[in-house]
């Protein structure tokens, strides 16, 4: 059946968000989304918290029959008994996903709980589930247009990597569903250029011929920077994505934590050590204090409001805790935490990651910080940092005026001029409308930004080398093969080390280059474990592209008239005792011994399907299986091992 609509779905860290537009009415707009808004009462919204809830045997019955065969419920309900009753809620599952310290596919969530009556859930299943409820909530609206039949676009941070991203389509084919991804900040001005027309973009340029554009996205998990350029072209003002930021685990979250550490002191003890409450109550205080940041940091706000900690079970009223919080206070803690007023030439912020309720977030929470950086990173030249003509506010965060008006200010400082803010009809829809009229884009039905991939990917050829596999810039499903022939020896396991880089380079496929890590991101390794029936060697080359779902492929094709495809899975499971060791391989322009030979991922080959990935710590997860292992070492040269 041919799709009758464009969705768009913003899984965000905070809200999962849904649009749509009719292909006879392409008009992007927002799909209420039916959950339950209390224990009674069942309603609909545009936004369903993206949390679900452990409910109680006692909870469940007392639930809508529709609601009592699954003890994880979703919705308003789920986020406000997440905020009361500690250790039961899953949050944030969408950060989980970008964290390459734990099994993303093993049931970790709730995190921090040490009651093991309490269901787990992986951070993959706890998306699976919101996108399922969303499926269920679209049949039932649409019961002639089902939503597997549709033409689905998905949102994600610009600074997802490629595990990341791989790891969102495995929740989506959980659910069901098939998809095509799109960075969220592209989505973001979508939404803008959808509203405003060519008339708008006209406007942006100002008679000018080219302008530069800033789409600043700070959500309830990440921030995303991304620049954009808008240039007259044949057909009119054509845009085009020019650079996007490293990943940052920052957002709202971490302000919420902020919160929660200025008013546990006056909320702990309950035989905890002083001043500490208990992680699982402490999820709690941090539920609490994203309430009462919304409340202090909105519209018309209060001089104060109340931060509660209830009690559990006969204790409930004895030992619920409140503590107030100004809004004087919580303006200081957020202001002057995360958006400080830095100079543009402040150092570089720390790398790394401070790990705290159990995720990596950013050891740097200003925001500005990592901003100037990014300009700096971008500009026209090492001495010249990117100076945006216009600016996009995007994300949860700016609902609060304080924080515009301040970011406004930080980056006026920087270039002696405030930089011209655009109109954002609401930042909690745009990225799920944006995703729509991106879908209506690709059909001919509005404009498109172009850009290709942000990012260029390398394969490690020693611990400082790295040969370019896919270069910056390219396009989905255009494949890459480097001039680099390699002998895959059966016996052996396999491994590549993979790297990526979002600087403004121009290297191409085959390119050697150094591997600094001001520039270079290290990625989880891919493998792969190939079977033979029998000793030998296979000619292959390696070969990679970006799909046009919007994930990474990588492969070792084989060099003959009827050439197989193995292709390689990311090596997922950290400290994997069963992970083969690095392997070796020498590009065929190093001379022997010019430079330490590099790292290699594994193969297997099955007997049916060689394109099958098997390895240990592969997306899917599955265990090794009995066969030969094998090796990919040079075909020219000596075989370093």
């Amino acid at each position: 059946m041919s799709p009758r609509h464009v969705v768009g779905i913003d899984l965000g860290t905070t809200h999962t968000v849904v649009a749509h537009a009719p292909l006879d009415q392409p008009v992007p707009r927002a799909f209420p989304i039916p959950q339950l808004l209390s224990a009674a009462e069942l309603g609909a919204a545009p936004l369903l918290p993206s949390c679900l809830y452990a409910a109680t045997p006692a909870e469940l019955a007392s639930l809508p029959a529709f609601h009592r065969e699954d003890p994880y419920i979703g919705g308003a309900h789920a986020r406000r008994r997440g905020a009361e009753v500690p250790g039961r809620l899953v949050a944030s599952a969408k950060s989980w996903l970008s964290h390459g310290g734990v099994d993303r596919e093993q049931a970790i969530l709730p995190w921090g709980t040490e009651d093991e009556s309490i269901p787990r859930l992986s951070p993959v299943e706890a998306s699976a589930r919101l996108l399922r409820h969303v499926r269920r909530s679209w049949d039932a609206a649409f019961p002639d247009a089902p939503l597997a039949e549709q033409e689905i676009v998905l949102t994600v941070p610009a600074s997802f990597d490629a595990v990341a991203r791989e790891l969102t389509l495995a929740a989506v084919q959980q659910a069901g569903l098939t998809v095509q991804l799109l960075e969220e900040p592209q989505a973001a001005f979508h939404d803008w250029m959808q509203r405003q027309g060519q008339p708008g973009l006209e406007r942006l340029l100002e008679g000018r011929r080219a302008a530069s554009v800033l789409v600043c996205d700070v959500g309830g998990g990440t921030t995303d920077f991304t620049l954009l350029r808008a240039e007259r072209g044949g057909s009119g003002v054509e845009v085009s994505r020019t650079a996007v930021g490293e990943h940052l685990l920052l957002g709202g979250d971490n302000m919420d934590l902020a919160l929660a550490h200025f008013c546990e002191p006056r909320l702990s003890g309950e035989g905890a050590a002083p001043g500490k409450l208990s992680p699982a109550r402490f999820a709690q205080l941090v539920a609490a204090c994203r309430a009462a940041k919304e409340v202090l940091m909105g519209e018309d706000p209060p001089e104060q409001t109340s931060v509660t900690l209830l009690g559990e079970g006969s204790k409930l009223l004895a030992a619920t805790r409140r503590a107030a919080l100004r809004r004087e206070d919580a303006e200081r803690l957020l202001l002057d935490g995360f958006f400080p007023e830095v100079p543009l030439e402040e150092p570089r912020p720390q790398r790394g990651g401070l790990v705290s309720f159990g995720l990596p977030y950013a050891r740097d929470p200003a925001i500005t910080r990592h901003l100037a950086r990014f300009l700096r990173r971008h500009g026209a030249s090492p001495e010249q940092h990117a100076v945006p003509d216009a600016v996009v506010l995007n994300g949860g965060v700016f609902h609060g005026r304080a924080f515009a008006e301040r970011l406004a200010f930080v980056m006026a400082r920087w270039s002696g001029m405030a930089p011209r803010l655009l109109p954002h009809a609401d930042p909690d829809l745009a990225v799920a409308r944006g995703a729509v009229a991106h879908g209506l884009a690709l059909r001919g039905l509005g404009p498109r930004i172009q850009g290709g991939s942000p990012r260029a990917y390398y394969l490690g050829v020693g611990q400082e080398r790295a040969v370019c596999l896919i270069p910056r810039g390219a396009q989905p499903d255009e494949l890459h093969r480097p001039d680099l022939t390699l002998a895959l020896v059966i016996g052996r396991p396999a491994r590549f080390e993979l790297h990526s880089s979002s600087d403004e380079r121009e290297d191409a496929p085959g390119t050697l280059v150094h591997l600094d890590p001001e520039s270079f991101e290290r990625l989880p390794p891919i493998a792969a474990l190939i079977e033979a029936p029998s000793r030998g060697e296979i000619p292959v080359q390696i070969e990679g592209k970006l799909s046009h779902l919007g994930t990474l492929e990588i492969a070792c094709v084989e060099q003959a008239p009827s050439p197989r495809r193995f292709r390689l899975a990311f090596q997922l499971r950290q400290g994997d005792p069963d992970a083969p060791p690095p392997s070796s391989i020498l590009p065929p322009s190093a001379a022997p011994g010019s430079m330490r030979p590099p790292s290699l991922p594994r193969v297997r080959q099955g007997g049916g399907d060689a394109g099958e990935p098997r390895g240990e710590g592969s997306a899917a997860g599955s265990r090794e299986g009995a066969g030969r292992a094998t090796d990919l070492v040079p075909r020219a040269g000596p075989r370093a091992l």
